[in-house]
């Protein structure tokens, strides 16, 4: 594993290095529980020792809500940034970083979007000008550098272009979740798998520098629960300081009985740390990686199968007249009324999904926001364990799906988007 890592490492050094290279967009991906970030960190360092590349870090959970705010956020890190200037669009933000290769000895320019996940939240239009306009850049440096024409070369003058803007996507997801609904990019990918107990404990050992015994009796309590370096790094340094305050501590590890001594306390400090109370944190809807779209479709498709189809009009039309449902006479009537969350989601023929998408858009005004094929959102949503089909494969004219998200997950998510997901659902309505 060290050796993969190594070698992905100089990989992507060399990619960046590389200022006549034709790649200008890589995307890194990995859990924190995997060596990502760490070998990021010295990318980054291995990098910088060079005074031809100019690195800038960019965390895309500070402004993933607004363009604005990402494209302030990416002038305001340039090193001869004006304060109060406004930039409002990517060109603005690109022109910069062209002229801020004039002021300093760099001409390399490398983007890393910690992160990127967030990105998600943006349309992919917004994306695809993101990671397109790298290119347009190099391609013209390009041209000038192996001797390009004289218009090429006047245009180059003109527009002070000195070097190329690279851009390096760090994220947990690999890049195919990224093209759900059009093509954005075709980045370079650097997979990095999660680290074995063994391995994690070779890291911490060489991390810590505390006692092996101690670091793998610490270990055999938590993994189940934390695999993240980081975490685990400050955890053991805090049972190791309880540990050297202990009377019995050198006793205790030159008999190698350190699971017996620091079993209780080392169990009380992880209760502490990984057991919450049962009441949950409200959520901010980005802990989702979903696009806006999807979320939509599948807060429909819920309604779909949980809703019976002479409902819809009356959710999701304007103007359906005084239609009620009328008041059962009985109580068994009452019970079937109320029952479809106890027997199930129920089949929807994806027309009728379209039908109940459609009218979600247009009632909170994101119709002009959502542009995306209703098919690939739905296939995504099917690989996620979302939506389940149901018709045979070779019913192409009329699939049918189900809807196999529990409520408390589609009720959370709605709220993310400011939606009562009750209000539809005629289980719940009056």
């Amino acid at each position: 594993m060290e050796a993969t890592c190594s070698k992905k490492l100089w990989q992507i050094v060399s990619v960046l290095r590389c200022r006549n290279s034709s790649i200008t967009h890589l995307h890194v991906y990995g859990t924190t529980a995997g060596p990502r970030d760490e070998v990021m960190q010295k990318v980054i360092e291995e990098v910088k020792e060079n005074d031809e590349v100019m690195v800038l870090r960019v965390n895309c959970y500070v402004n993933h809500r607004s363009h604005k705010l990402f494209c302030q956020g990416l002038y305001n890190l340039l090193p001869h940034s004006k304060s109060g200037k406004k930039i409002e669009n990517l060109e603005s933000v690109f022109e910069e970083c062209k002229a801020e290769l004039q002021y300093v000895k760099s001409v390399v320019m490398v983007i890393v979007l910690n992160n990127s996940e967030m990105l998600l939240n943006f349309p992919p239009s917004f994306l695809q000008a993101l990671f397109s306009i790298p290119k347009k850049v190099l391609h013209l440096f390009l041209d000038v550098v192996r001797g390009g024409t004289l218009l090429q070369c006047y245009n180059a003058r003109k527009s002070k272009l000195k070097g190329a803007v690279k851009l390096v996507s760090v994220a947990r997801l690999p890049w195919t979740r990224f093209e759900i609904t059009e093509h954005i990019s075709s980045p370079v990918q650097f997979a990095f798998e999660a680290l074995s107990k063994g391995e994690v404990q070779e890291a911490l050992s060489a991390r810590l520098n505390f006692d092996n015994n101690f670091v793998r009796c610490m270990l055999d309590m938590v993994y189940s629960v934390c695999r993240d370096l980081n975490q685990l790094s400050y955890i053991i340094e805090k049972l190791w300081d309880t540990g050297t305050s202990d009377e019995n501590w050198a006793n205790s590890a030159a008999s190698n009985k350190l699971k017996t001594c620091y079993t209780a306390r080392g169990q009380n400090r992880t209760d502490e740390l990984f057991y919450r109370s049962e009441k949950r944190p409200v959520e901010d809807g980005q802990t989702f990686c979903l696009s806006t779209s999807a979320k939509y479709l599948l807060i429909a498709a819920y309604c779909a199968s949980y809703n019976p189809p002479n409902s819809d009009r009356r959710f999701f039309t304007k103007n359906h007249g005084k239609q009620r449902r009328r008041v059962p006479t009985t109580k068994g009537l009452r019970n079937n009324l109320e029952s479809a969350h106890e027997t199930g989601p129920k089949p929807f023929p994806v027309q009728r999904l379209l039908f109940i998408y459609l009218a979600m858009l247009e009632k909170h005004d994101m119709r002009n926001h959502c542009a995306a094929d209703i098919h690939a959102q739905v296939a995504e949503l099917c690989a996620m364990g979302f939506l389940n089909r149901v018709s045979a494969d070779g019913n192409l004219d009329t699939p049918k799906y189900r809807c196999i998200a529990t409520f408390e997950f589609s009720e959370q998510l709605a709220r993310t988007m400011g939606i009562e997901i009750r209000d539809f659902l005629i289980d719940f309505s009056s």
